[in-house]
């Protein structure tokens, strides 16, 4: 492999993971809750002020 395609590999994979953990990303209802919404055991997020998804 070219150094460069290993060099956007790891950005591109970084980037990700960065994007995940985020409050609001993905894995937000695999702890149940985040800042931003309650998640119910059906793991459809409610969110924001009105508890609507």
């Amino acid at each position: 492999m070219s150094p460069k395609l290993i060099f956007a590999l790891i950005l591109f994979l970084a980037a990700a993971t960065i994007i995940v953990a985020q409050p609001g990303g993905r894995s937000d209802c695999r702890t149940g809750t985040s800042a931003a919404c309650h998640c119910p055991r059906n793991y459809k997020p409610v969110c924001g002020t009105n508890k609507q998804t």
